[in-house]
């Protein structure tokens, strides 16, 4: 490391290294140089001749790491590969030939379902593209592991496109779902969706149905509606998906980026486009599937690191059987914690955002604001407009963005608002002055779904002894407030307010309880697919080539 970077490593890389060589997720702050303590474990374990896989978030954290592991890898004669979505199958079978292969864990795992179906399908002519590695070291491991690993990975085959009719019935059903009343109209079941109730379908037929849906019987009708309504109910523009190009781009929730070249199944990206007014993709059919979860327990090693594992500690003992180990900081953190600014309304709580930031860029700091979505990040952008104050706007629409927006993030003055992609992965690093004002000031707009993220978000600020400050704001309008206990029961808490502290204590047990659903779904839905997998194997079946099977 000294004679190709000019490194020196601190001890807490060492241990972290350390840890990593057995099956620990090593938990390390923001800045305190994770890339170069994986060059450990990933050397040792490649010069042993193991064949290791690096997963990490994107292509580009993927191929920079890629690139500065490669000349220090190259001196214990161990060769580095890097996949990119772009790759063809040719150069993909070319790169999986290294000693120690770089890559998103998703490209790993469609790349491992793309082998298993050419197998399945010529036996005694295909060969595996994806080597067997016995070594799997995670970046941002509580994403990959948590967040990521319960999302099943599909390749997908060409179905029967959903005709006109039904397009124009999902179209149609859009407009009047907003209409219905749920627990009258129809029910939300849990695993199942939108059932509409007798009731419900006598209002529907008092509707005047369009000339295009002619061809339907109103069984038919009933079912498509029932979509419409869930679609209505879980999938919110600017929040769980983007339009681009005329197209419905699906956004991760749990890191802000869009993710190329998914689509939800089961009619559910259909009737988004029929939603937005876009035309159709073509209906697939899934060919295998495979979730991360399965994927990474194939692996009789595996570790990783990132900056906050320690609330789901449990979980990943319990899933993966990894611990956690957390890495005292190289330097004393100089991160200051200021109260959290509670608000009764949102628009209160906007205000003193503005206020705050106006304070900041007095003294010369500069600010990143972290927002939940991408609608609250428009919404923040106009009021700092409506103030003129200067800034730049990352999120899910302009990603090919991040790398220059994070790099200059640090200047003195620079505010900067964003979803949680902002730099997760990278360092906003103090430039100029920045320091000596102060350092980098982060500001939460709102509780997560998860006090991990919140944590990253503060991370953010203050690395490597740096200076900096957090501070969180919220508002009882908060929408975790209602996704946590739903909307009467959260008009009730709103209204039964008693003081700021206790709308403070009401928006921290919303949170709690949005990750205690969360985990309960995670747990759920890995019993699920365990029964799947068992029953699958009792009858003779490929759980991985059979996706549908009963």
């Amino acid at each position: 490391m000294r004679r190709q970077h000019g490194l020196t490593l601190h001890p807490g890389q060492k241990q972290a290294g350390l840890a990593m060589m057995g099956s620990t997720i090593a938990e390390m702050a923001t800045g305190e140089g994770k890339t170069a303590a994986a060059l450990l474990p990933i050397a040792c374990a490649a010069s042993d001749g193991r064949k290791v896989f690096v997963a990490t978030a994107n292509d580009y954290l993927a191929k920079r790491d890629a690139e500065f592991a490669a000349p220090v890898l190259n001196d214990f004669q161990c060769t580095v590969g890097c996949i990119q979505a772009s790759m063809s199958p040719e150069l993909r079978r070319t790169t999986y030939q290294a000693s120690v292969v770089y890559g998103t864990i998703k490209e790993f795992v469609f790349d491992f379902l793309r082998d298993r179906i050419a197998v399945a399908s010529a036996p005694l002519v295909a060969r595996a593209m994806q080597p067997v590695a016995d070594f799997l070291l995670i970046d941002e491991a509580d994403s990959i592991l948590i967040d990521d690993a319960v999302t099943p990975c599909i390749v997908s085959g060409r179905a029967d496109s959903f005709s006109p009719a039904v397009m124009s019935c999902l179209a149609w059903g859009a407009v009047i779902a907003p209409q219905l009343v749920k627990g009258e109209d129809y029910l939300d079941l849990p695993n199942i969706g939108a059932v509409t109730t007798p009731e419900g379908r006598a209002k529907l037929c008092q509707h005047v149905f369009p000339a295009e849906m002619a061809s339907l019987t109103i069984s038919e009708i009933f079912h498509w509606m029932e979509l419409a309504i869930s679609v209505h109910l879980r999938f919110r523009k600017d929040v769980h998906y983007v339009v681009r190009n005329e197209k419905i781009v699906i956004v991760d929730e749990s890191t802000g980026r869009i993710s190329e070249g998914r689509q939800w199944s089961n009619g559910i990206h259909q009737a988004i486009e029929a939603r937005e007014q876009i035309p159709a993709s073509p209906a697939t059919e899934p060919s295998a599937l495979q979730t991360i979860q399965d994927y990474v327990r194939r692996f009789p090693h595996v570790s990783g690191m990132t900056g906050t594992a320690t609330e789901v500690k449990q979980e990943l003992r319990s899933t993966f059987g990894v611990r956690v180990q957390c890495i005292p900081l190289h330097q004393a953190s100089r991160r200051q914690r200021f109260p959290d600014a509670v608000s009764m309304t949102r628009d209160e709580k906007l205000t003193q955002i503005i206020s705050e930031v106006i304070q900041m860029q007095r003294t010369g700091r500069p600010v990143l604001i972290g927002t939940r979505t991408v609608s609250s990040s428009h919404e923040l952008s106009e009021r700092l407009n409506q103030h003129q104050i200067p800034h730049v706007v990352l999120n899910a629409l302009n990603p090919e963005q991040e790398s220059p927006i994070i790099a200059e993030a640090g200047r003195p003055g620079q505010v900067t608002v964003a979803t949680n992609m902002a730099g997760r992965g990278t360092d906003i690093r103090l430039q100029g002055d920045a320091a000596e004002r102060g350092g980098l000031h982060v500001i939460g707009s709102e509780l997560h779904s998860a006090r991990r993220i919140d944590r990253q978000l503060s991370g953010r600020c203050a690395r490597q002894g740096d200076p900096g400050s957090f501070r969180q704001f919220l508002s009882l309008e908060d929408e975790s407030l209602q996704e946590a206990w739903g909307i009467p029961t959260a008009s009730r808490l709103r209204q039964h307010c008693r003081s700021l502290d206790d709308a403070r204590k009401k928006m921290v047990a919303a949170q709690r309880r949005l990750e205690w659903e969360s985990a309960v779904r995670r747990q759920t839905l890995c019993q699920q697919q365990t029964q799947r997998v068992e029953l699958l194997k009792t009858l003779g079946l490929d759980p991985v080539l059979n996706p549908v099977a009963e």
